[in-house]
């Protein structure tokens, strides 16, 4: 399906609604080695596989303009939880949704009864929320966090810059699990003074608060060097490769890829 195809509100929620959208998985992993056996990965949209015109961002803009992103997000959590129900029990997944699903009541009554009806751990599940999309909705995000959090979800809060208000009325709440930094401040700190600074802040607000910290965008030794020196918890990002793309009946196989090459 081309960009221009994407105009038409029919054809996208068609595209949805039979799942012709591929999934990637990108791991989740502790800045210092430990024991255990824990998998945590993240759940990333993107276009379907035989289109490589469009790209994913073209494509989330599409649904967003389009108003189907309760559409798809609904579609991505169904997706999302029936591949982890097929995993080990010590698997987790971070499943990323648009705040204007966030604060739509019908939404976290779904997640809820999809739990239900499944055979995981609520605990298995990771709901990441993009603070800086959710500027001006606490009400209803805060809403949503609290729902999933009371049936044994987990939260993580990418944090965006320093200063967020959002976070600030969240974290010291206790409606938090994981606080993310964000992908810009870690790539540019090892380099950077004020950057450095900047993630400095961060980790110390997260150990305030005893809130374990994932770095995302970590692309070499040097940028896990530093997470180590600050004892940051957990990052993600290309020093293991790509994402893996997954799709259909390839769900297993190609997940085993990505924990044989951790």
């Amino acid at each position: 399906m081309r960009r221009s195809q994407l105009s038409s509100v029919a054809q996208l929620s068609d595209l949805i609604e039979h799942g012709e959208m591929s999934y990637a998985a990108q791991q989740i992993k502790p800045v210092r080695p430990r024991s255990g056996s824990e998998r945590w990965f993240e759940w990333l949209v993107r276009p379907p596989l035989e289109d490589h015109s469009l790209s994913t961002a073209d494509f989330i803009n599409a649904v967003e303009s389009l108003d189907l992103s309760l559409d798809l997000d609904t579609r991505i959590v169904k997706d999302a939880l029936a591949w982890l129900d097929m995993q080990p029990i010590n698997t987790r997944l971070c499943i990323n949704v648009s705040t204007a699903t966030l604060v739509n009541r019908h939404f976290s009554e779904f997640v809820v009864s999809t739990l239900q009806h499944s055979h995981l751990l609520p605990s298995q599940v990771c709901f990441d929320i993009t603070l800086h999309e959710s500027a001006g909705h606490f009400a209803g995000v805060s809403r949503f966090i609290r729902v999933v959090r009371q049936v044994g979800c987990v939260v993580a809060l990418d944090m965006g810059m320093p200063g967020n208000a959002l976070l600030g009325m969240l974290a010291p709440l206790g409606l938090v699990d994981y606080l993310k930094v964000d992908r810009a401040i870690v790539q540019a700190a090892p380099g950077s003074p004020v950057h450095r600074e900047m993630l400095e802040s961060l980790v110390d607000y997260g150990k305030r608060l005893s809130l374990p910290l994932v770095a995302t965008g970590v692309d070499s030794e040097r940028h896990l060097e530093l997470l180590a020196d600050l004892d940051v918890e957990y990052y993600q990002g290309f020093l293991d490769g790509e994402p893996v793309i997954v799709a259909g009946q390839g769900f297993r196989d190609q997940f085993d890829q990505v924990e044989r090459s951790a």
